[in-house]
């Protein structure tokens, strides 16, 4: 679930991104893993999932799979525009809690290293 104000808009690093609407100072925690608002799917729905079909499609475009349990997890929010850099803003912990590495500037893109999680 976001926790700040954000936009989404077309990104030079792929599609849509997402933005900041506000200034984010660094260590502020701009996302976390709600259940209530999120999902997890575990590793035996998603084998439940047709291979090529459209949840499936819809899985790898906005969703992620953690490396420490392999479920994966999709926002429900506008925070699935998030785009990979190897240069990121934000970073999402082992709990599930994302942070601002650093601070990040209105109109910035929010970016993360799924590589790190994913």
């Amino acid at each position: 679930m976001l926790l700040v104000k954000t936009a989404v808009r077309s990104s030079p690093i792929h599609g849509l991104g997402l933005f900041a609407a506000q200034p984010i100072k660094a260590c502020t925690n701009v996302w976390y893993f709600s259940p209530e608002m999120d999902r997890r799917f575990s590793h035996a729905m998603v084998e439940r999932f047709a291979k090529g079909g459209l949840a499936m499609a819809f899985l790898w475009r906005f969703g992620f799979r953690r490396v420490i349990g392999g479920d994966w997890y999709i926002c429900i929010d506008d925070a699935r525009y998030v785009n990979h850099t190897a240069k990121p803003n934000l970073y999402t912990d082992e709990a599930l809690d994302t942070f601002a590495l650093r601070d990040i500037a209105i109109g910035e893109e929010l970016t993360e290293d799924y590589r790190t999680f994913d």
